[in-house]
């Protein structure tokens, strides 16, 4: 697998990482481009438990990060000197090579990620981004409250009614154990 990328996501996601190819943890898979698209390969999707500490570190994925993924810098795609604003403009491009066992290849695109105003979410896009992202840790009628909620926040009477639903309980804490 070949993932070219515009050289400010290169810069951020791996030349100024300690080991990309090595992540550790929640935050060092998560600012790892070589383990976000592994991640989306073996996957077929990135979310938050994508970046599980357990899954980060299951030794097939991490063998497969370490042997099959190679990532550049794609000037062609955005340059530093170019500025962040066109690169953020263009939607900070990255495009993915998949060669298969049988020597075929496969391209990927560069395109905006979804979400980019080059690529907008559609409002059943945002509920299911929202749902998928809350709902590990909110439980399912929280985020079913909240969706409806920030679906029509134009209607409440009160912020309150918003930052009420936005407080998790303590139990609701996300992982972020590291490796020994």
């Amino acid at each position: 697998m070949r993932v070219f990328t515009e050289e400010g996501a290169y810069d951020h996601l791996v030349r100024i990482r300690k080991d990309p190819w090595d992540p550790i943890s929640r935050e060092t898979a998560d600012h790892s481009l070589p383990y976000i698209v592994a991640a989306a390969v073996l996957d077929g999707y990135v979310r938050t438990d994508s970046f599980d500490p357990r899954r980060v570190l299951e030794p097939a994925r991490q063998r497969f990060l370490k042997e099959r993924v190679v990532v550049n810098s794609a000037p062609e795609l955005g340059t530093l000197a170019g500025g962040k604003l066109k690169r953020a403009q263009a939607g900070y491009l990255s495009r993915v090579e998949i060669e298969t066992t049988d020597g075929q290849i496969v391209h990927g695109a560069a395109a905006p990620s979804p979400g980019h105003p080059k690529n907008p979410f559609t409002d059943a896009d945002l509920g299911a981004k929202l749902s998928e992202n809350v709902e590990p840790f909110a439980g399912a009628e929280h985020t079913k409250k909240l969706v409806q909620l920030l679906f029509s926040v134009e209607k409440i009477k009160n912020v309150r009614e918003l930052t009420a639903l936005m407080v998790l309980n303590k139990d609701a804490a996300i992982d972020t154990a590291v490796a020994e």
